[in-house]
């Protein structure tokens, strides 16, 4: 997903939307990409601590953690805009994850090309955003490029 962001302009691949943006990888979950809830708050306490601008939150679960509610509002007291996807739920209504489901975060679902919200994509009251979120080509691990669909790739 760092290549949505900041792939670089090498007239080969693709081109993030901030080339030059700075990336930091803050590492809260396992290699299976599970994790735990105190593990996700320090991680979020290291982007405020380093002056971090915008963190992005491409994780969920269905249960509420009045810890991490706080995390969150203290990075966004800070001025940290916090963006999280709103998870790949659907097609339910009412399918936001935590920490989406926080009024502070900027929550966003996917689309499809054609503007439709593709079944995977959550949906609810929180979400403030939509973009594309399906067969989104970005550069992958390991070298070289490939598609991939979520709403981990519209929050970029």
């Amino acid at each position: 997903m760092a290549g949505i962001v900041a792939a670089v302009d090498n007239a080969i691949g693709v081109v993030g939307v901030a080339p030059e943006a700075w990336l930091y990888g803050v590492k809260v979950l396992d290699r299976s990409g599970s994790g735990y809830y105190p593990d996700i708050i320090e991680g979020i306490q290291w982007c405020t601590d380093n002056g971090m601008q915008v963190i992005n939150m491409s994780l969920g679960g269905p249960t509420d953690s009045p810890a991490l509610h706080d995390a969150i509002i203290a990075a966004c007291n800070r001025g940290i805009t916090v963006v999280c996807a709103a998870g790949n739920e659907g097609p339910g209504e009412d399918t936001v994850v935590y920490p989406a489901r926080y009024p502070e975060v900027i929550t966003v679902a996917a689309t499809a090309a054609d503007d439709s919200v593709p079944d995977f994509s959550s949906r609810g009251p929180e979400v403030d955003n939509a973009a594309p979120g399906v067969s989104i080509l970005s550069t992958w691990k390991g070298g070289g490029y490939a598609t991939a669909s979520g709403t981990s790739m519209a929050s970029r």
